[in-house]
């Protein structure tokens, strides 16, 4: 799961560089094999609800960094 998340620098929403990577785990649950199938499915939610947590805190971080400069 941690090869569909960024390492290293990045620019922009990391949240929104996972969610360009969902559809490559979405479409292993189409796989021909069972195991990669069933990997597939029972990370795909997991890897979602990563993508919703870090959009929270990057929106909390933009709150944050706006409110600091008000």
């Amino acid at each position: 799961m941690e090869r569909f998340e960024p390492t290293g620098g990045w620019v922009g929403s990391l949240a929104d560089i996972m969610a360009s990577r969902s559809p490559m785990i979405e479409a292993l649950t189409h796989h021909r094999r069972p195991a990669v199938a069933a990997w597939a499915n029972e990370n795909i939610a997991k890897f979602n609800d990563r993508i919703a947590r870090k959009r929270e805190w990057e929106a909390s971080q933009n709150r944050s960094r706006h409110e600091t400069f008000e």
